[in-house]
């Protein structure tokens, strides 16, 4: 009761809202709204508004629905006065009222299924009322109209509860790729609101497969579940079968004259199988649908709706609908499938490359140590400078090889989702210092200038050590490679902003400014002589984004470049 108290106060707040685009949508759709001025075009429907607002408080139902029946009388006579109006522009006025109240209040809090039946009723009976009257002033033909009003309404309401079931199922169908679970949900929306019961099949492998049977009488539950079981045939004349195989839409309305309920049971169950036509029979066929659900120009199965004995037999306006259903089923259940393709996709991918780097670790381990050992016993003479330099080389190489190894490995784990990091309080001079002194001999062999910029002030940051040295290591070693001979390297960290900003800057070519944009990409090169694996700065931009950080470029060609990138400071 609250809940109706507080819808009815919601439409009181928005009404000026409500009939501002009744308004709108009046002279939108009808041609004689648009000649009269806001006092005569709304003339009674502000009443009628306050008439549904009071309908809702408990208890005021049946009061409201014979003053809501007044009102609109009067509003029917009024519009006989004002040129250019119909029977079916005074229909049109009350179901648009009807469709902007719902759509107003469903954008705040949606309504439930009693708010939404009240304010049906109330509409329903000011149509009739409305209607009526101006039939019996223009034409005299009240009743027919009224019949003809009833039957209108009735399928406005029928279109929208489509409507609502179609953005119904569209949630379930998003809600998770594990289709087969939610096809049977789709089926329940369905049933019995729509059928008496409801099949959807899948097509897997050139046969059907059975993924739900759903029935509105809890009693026949069990023989839903049996029908289940069985498989049909897919070169059957009718039912599903025919809708797969053939590509098109099957509809059966009623009985003819030459058909027996045997020729139904088996043409609609798709097989001649005695027992499964015995539980057809038992759970009632009147009338159905069998639609396909085609995505991308195949077709993945289809949906069957049914209409027992007690139900009305399938119209035009039901096979529209069984298609959008069974073409928004189609299009989940492909980008399912597709879902699942990628990460089996992925799974290989990174099964590979983990086999792969742990087959190329264990002899790489082997000739690392195999090279450390022959720079310790190679003899210091002229000839064993000679060996040195080679065995060196060879490390050198087995080591470039190595750091390879762990990118692609890094790299596989950022695309699967599984790369971590550990953070501690870490001092920012600290990190800086390292780095340099890690890459102090390799830039000594180009002369290469190798210096470091710290301010003292800058505070502690909380940070993965091994990771972010390797983000400086990757951005000092860069600069060394493109550095010319005798050119210098600065590595600077400050507290700019809230954050910890370490910077590398270099005094090499610099970067041209149409590859400033592509530079941080997965196996991005540029054309520069010096090409490597192009995932270096690919995962330091993946590392400092998983720290909460940004990484960024400024260069200008023939000036040298610097990278930046920022990691947040610890809390005291």
């Amino acid at each position: 009761m609250a809940t109706m108290q507080t819808t009815s106060n919601r439409i009181k707040q928005c009404h000026e809202k409500i009939m501002h685009r009744w308004e709108l949508s009046a002279k939108a759709q009808l041609p004689a709204a648009r000649e009269q001025d806001r006092p005569a075009l709304r003339n009674h429907i502000p009443n009628l508004l306050n008439s549904i607002s009071e309908a809702l408080v408990p208890g005021a139902f049946p009061r409201q629905v014979s003053e809501s029946k007044e009102i609109a009388k009067e509003h029917g006579g009024q519009r006989t006065e004002l040129s250019g109006y119909s029977v079916a522009q005074v229909l049109t006025e009350y179901n648009l009222l009807r469709k902007i109240i719902i759509e107003v209040l469903d954008a705040d809090v949606p309504l439930n299924i009693q708010e939404r039946e009240v304010i049906n009723d109330i509409i329903a009976a000011a149509i009739i009322e409305a209607g009526a009257e101006f039939a019996r002033i223009q034409q005299n033909e009240e009743t027919r109209f009224r019949e003809e009003v009833e039957r209108h309404l009735a399928e406005s309401i029928e279109a929208e509860k489509k409507e609502r079931i179609l953005a119904d199922v569209s949630l379930v169908l998003t809600s998770s790729f594990e289709y087969e679970i939610t096809l049977k949900k789709i089926a329940e929306l369905i049933v019995p609101k729509l059928a008496t019961w409801c099949i959807i099949n899948l097509l897997v492998d050139h046969a059907i497969q059975r993924v739900a049977v759903v029935h509105s009488d809890p009693k026949k539950a069990e023989l839903a579940r049996k029908l289940q079981e069985f498989t049909p045939n897919l070169a059957a004349r009718g039912g599903v079968a025919g809708a797969i195989r053939e590509g098109r839409t099957i509809v059966f309305t009623s009985l003819e004259s030459n058909d027996s309920r045997q020729d139904i049971d088996s043409r609609f169950l798709s097989t001649e199988d005695p027992r499964q036509m015995e539980i057809v029979h038992e759970l009632g066929v009147k009338s159905y649908i069998s639609v396909m659900m085609k995505a991308r120009g195949k077709i993945l199965g289809g949906i069957t709706l049914v209409a027992g004995p007690e139900r009305s037999t399938f119209q035009k306006e039901d096979v529209m609908f069984a298609e959008k259903l069974a073409d928004r089923a189609a299009i989940a259940i492909d980008n399912a499938r597709l879902y699942k393709e990628v990460q089996e996709a992925v799974e290989v991918r990174e099964d590979v490359v983990s086999i792969v780097s742990h087959d190329l670790k264990n002899p790489l381990t082997s000739i690392l140590m195999n090279a450390e050992l022959l720079l310790r016993m190679t003899p210091t003479n002229e000839s064993g400078q000679k060996i040195k330099s080679q065995v060196e080389r060879i490390n050198r190489s087995a080591e470039r090889m190595q750091t390879m190894i762990d990118d692609i490995l890094d790299v596989a784990k950022m695309a699967g989702g599984t790369f971590a990091i550990e953070t501690h309080t870490e001092q920012a001079q600290m990190l800086i210092e390292e780095a340099v002194e890690l890459h102090k001999s390799l830039a000594e062999e180009k002369s290469i200038a190798l210096s470091m910029e710290s301010e003292q002030s800058c505070r502690p940051v909380r940070c993965d050590h091994h990771r972010t040295l390797q983000v400086l290591s990757n951005l000092l070693g860069n600069a060394i490679k493109f550095t010319p001979y005798g050119g210098s390297v600065v590595a600077h960290v400050e507290e700019k902003n809230g954050v910890a900003q370490f910077s590398v800057r270099d005094t090499g070519p610099g970067i041209a400014e149409d590859q400033l944009s592509h530079i941080f990409e997965r196996f991005w090169q540029g054309q520069d002589k010096h090409k490597g694996a192009g995932l270096g700065l690919f995962i330091a931009k993946s590392i400092v984004e998983t720290h909460g950080g940004r990484i960024w470029v400024e260069s200008n060609q023939g000036t040298g470049a610097t990278f930046y990138f920022t990691l947040p400071l610890a809390k005291t």
